[in-house]
């Protein structure tokens, strides 16, 4: 059944790679990079946090001017009931330079089913970004009030967009750039046996 329920997980997560978005007119002007965590598998676990509900992976992408980010982009909760709230903190942080918090969005434009919940047939819900918890830190919550069914569980994911503007500590040269953020919720039909996929994914 895990093994199953994995192949499903991975097919109706997220967009894998990055990609560069088409720059502004102006040649002094900075482009806007777009950064996107890869799928939920096996081969790439969440790394911290404790099960059920609250595990979560970091990425770090070195942009052009050197400067590294790192942020936490893929969220799962594996006990989710639902049309409740799932809170999540998205945090980064800079090496070699500092980031200015520009937006958190909707990712569409890069999906290629251009939505925002997924599976973009049976997934429907709301998100607000809460509290700022600080300068590198933002609160969001997320409510699904449609999920996928599969099996003996349901499923359901959002997919965000963190938007900062990093200028470097050497040459002072702005990027400005979005980081993927994704939140896998997992509702499970304990009474007909459903095992959660939270120990698999995790170390």
């Amino acid at each position: 059944m895990i093994s199953s329920r994995l192949s499903l997980v991975g097919l109706s997560i997220a967009l894998i790679g990055c990609s560069e978005a088409t720059g502004p007119t102006d040649p002094t002007a900075a482009a806007e990079i777009v950064f996107d965590p890869p799928a939920f598998s096996v081969a790439i676990p969440f790394e911290e946090g404790s099960c059920p509900n609250g595990v979560f992976t970091r990425m770090s992408e070195t942009l052009d001017n050197g400067a590294i980010v790192t942020w936490t982009s893929s969220f799962g909760a594996f006990d989710y009931t639902l049309a409740t709230d799932h809170e999540f903190t998205v945090e980064w942080s800079v090496e070699g330079g500092s980031a200015e918090f520009e937006s958190f969005d909707e990712r569409t434009q890069k999906m290629r089913n251009g939505t925002t919940f997924t599976p973009k047939k049976d997934v429907a819900g709301t998100w607000t970004e809460g509290a700022v918890l600080d300068a590198n830190s933002r609160l969001v919550s997320v409510n699904l009030s449609e999920m996928h069914p599969a099996g003996d569980y349901m499923i359901g994911n959002a997919h965000f967009h963190l938007g900062l503007t990093v200028t470097d500590d050497l040459t002072d040269t702005p990027v400005i750039a979005k980081f993927g953020v994704n939140d896998h919720l997992e509702d499970l039909d304990e009474a007909a046996g459903a095992v959660s996929n939270c120990e698999v994914l995790t170390p």
